[in-house]
């Protein structure tokens, strides 16, 4: 793997040593990639998910792929109050997720949608049923 320093306003990039510091503009990133494109598509693709992480933190829901929402994780920058939900309108690879706070009404509404499919459930419903009788008993 090669280091590289890309430009993400002109699309260009230079190869750098691996200790080149990193800068704290955005429109620069510093990448790994075997070529000059790989590591133009890696810098956007970055760049891309910290300006929808901002998006998130202004109380927006953003459209994510894989590789976004796994490279915020692998960062160690994604936060504990935010979700990922499987994204309703799907249509290929680059929208996977749908992402957004927990307290966002998107989110809440498929956390009531998904807890009343689970309590629906022959199983679960016997299970409730079974622990409200025990409580009886023991009153």
């Amino acid at each position: 793997m090669t280091t590289w320093m890309i430009d993400l306003l002109d699309r260009v990039g230079q190869r750098v040593l691996p200790t080149a510091p990193s800068p704290q503009d955005l429109r620069f990133r510093k990448v790994e990639g075997d070529t000059l494109g790989e590591a133009l598509d890696r810098a956007q693709m970055e760049a891309n998910a910290i300006k929808k992480l901002r998006s998130i933190h202004n109380g927006d829901s953003v459209i994510m792929s894989d590789t976004e929402l796994d490279w915020l994780i692998d960062q160690d920058v994604y936060p504990t109050y935010v979700v990922s939900i499987p994204n309703p309108n799907r249509c290929g690879l680059l929208d996977a997720f749908l992402v957004a706070s927990k307290s966002h009404p998107t989110m809440k509404a498929y956390a009531a949608k998904v807890m009343a499919e689970y309590e629906a459930q022959p199983a679960i419903r016997q299970h409730r049923q079974q622990q409200g009788k025990a409580l009886a008993a023991a009153a």
